[in-house]
């Protein structure tokens, strides 16, 4: 690169947002700084100058881009093949170091500690109530964005470990609505944070298909071996439109995968979950799809943000607290200890409606038995097929507004 007189010239390396390694090097130059400018690819970029990391923002990331794309219009054959090669460099750094889960092999310590959890039963699902970044930033006196910061990338080795241990579910406390309570700056923080790692993980998509990689990209490969289907739960209203569109977009692009799920709950609290439940059943009443009468537990349950997901197996809460904190109170296992009751109280309000039919009728309550069982198999028929037409049109309903929002223009 051209160089003004008397600026300096540095190595500029391609690898971890900290600069732990570096992958690749190419020359630049800055008539502001000189350094070592190391480039998170595809996160923020950062220069170390003097021994002090500073944030070199999206300008330095835009004149490389710019650059790459001013090299491949160029004539030169010779040019695009050492771009052609620096890129594969680049997203085969990338598949090993995927930012929703950690790649690489597990340590001689993890594989000793998951051989002998795998000689017992594993849990199938996962919840955990990710806490406190805040108080390890004050421990390690960072900023508190750096501590959220390290605990996203805690979640991508749990992630791993979770893999490597057939666990095919897991649920994550990532920020609840009570959040919005904190100061403005550290609210600000974690909605920037949620937005950098839903857009690289859309930028990962995107490199995958690019037409400079060939189809059986490193990424792409990585994506349909994990298999791992995203999805968010929560009220998204409640966060900025771009922020919901980014997430609506990660959504859709990994809503095929089967192999696995991450379910993410942000601004979410159980209580908020419960109330968006009935008020999804109430328009289903509304709308003529049910009953008055086929509002139940059961059919609340199915209304849920995670009515796709088994109940968790455990609760795990990284902090030593032992609250709830409003994460999945419906959904604890505790309730399944009442399932047979909660049949056999819907089979008694299912008598009681086909007794009062029968005196309607003029018939006696207590007459015909098998008249009796076939007016309650009936009834039991045309509550299931309303049931099932109202969650149809429900899925329906969120998939169209999710389809809508990921496909926004940008």
């Amino acid at each position: 690169a051209s160089q003004s007189a008397g600026a300096k010239r540095g190595p500029a390396h391609w690898g971890d947002e900290g600069g732990v390694s570096s992958r690749a090097a190419v020359t630049c130059s800055s008539s502001a700084t000189s350094g070592v400018v190391e480039v998170g690819f595809p996160r923020r970029l950062r220069c170390r100058v003097n021994g002090e990391t500073r944030e070199r923002g999206s300008s330095v990331r835009s004149r490389l881009r710019a650059t790459l794309r001013a090299s491949w219009r160029s004539d030169s054959k010779i040019t695009k093949v050492i771009w052609l090669v620096f890129c594969s460099g680049v997203i085969s750094d990338i598949a090993r170091t995927m930012s929703w889960i950690k790649e690489g092999e597990l340590s001689l310590w993890e594989r000793f500690c998951a051989n002998i959890i795998k000689a017992g039963p594993v849990p199938k699902h996962i919840a955990f109530i990710m806490d406190g970044n805040r108080r390890y930033a004050k421990k390690c006196q960072v900023e508190r964005q750096e501590g959220h910061s390290q605990g996203f990338n805690k979640l991508a080795e749990t992630l791993r470990w979770c893999l490597n241990l057939g666990i095919l579910e897991v649920t994550v406390y990532a920020f609840s609505i009570e959040n919005f309570k904190r100061s403005q700056s550290e609210v600000d923080g974690l909605l920037d944070l949620a937005r950098q790692k839903f857009s690289c993980l859309m930028e990962e998509q995107a490199v995958s298909q690019c037409r400079l990689c060939p189809s059986s990209s490193p990424i792409r490969e990585k994506l349909k071996k994990h298999g791992v289907c995203i999805r968010v739960l929560g009220d998204l209203h409640l966060l900025p439109l771009d922020l919901q569109e980014k997430i609506a977009q990660a959504v859709q692009a990994t809503k095929s995968y089967n192999k696995c799920f991450l379910n993410v709950c942000f601004a979410y609290t159980s209580r908020h979950e419960i109330t968006n439940a009935v008020r999804e059943m109430a328009w289903g009443v509304e709308q003529g799809l049910l009953e008055p009468s086929d509002v139940s537990e059961t059919l609340l349950d199915k209304c849920l943000y995670s009515n796709h997901s088994p109940h968790p197996d455990i609760l795990i809460r990284t902090s030593g607290e032992v609250r709830l904190s409003d994460f999945l109170l419906w959904q604890q296992k505790a309730r399944d200890m009442y399932a047979e009751e909660r049949k056999r109280h819907q089979l008694e309000r299912d008598q009681v409606a086909v007794t009062e039919q029968l005196l309607q009728e003029g018939l006696q309550a207590s007459g015909d038995a098998q008249l009796r069982r076939t007016r309650l198999h009936r009834l039991s028929a045309k509550r299931e097929e309303r049931v099932q037409s109202f969650l149809k049109a429900l899925e329906l309903k969120r998939a169209d507004w999710l389809a809508l929002l990921g496909t926004a223009p940008a």
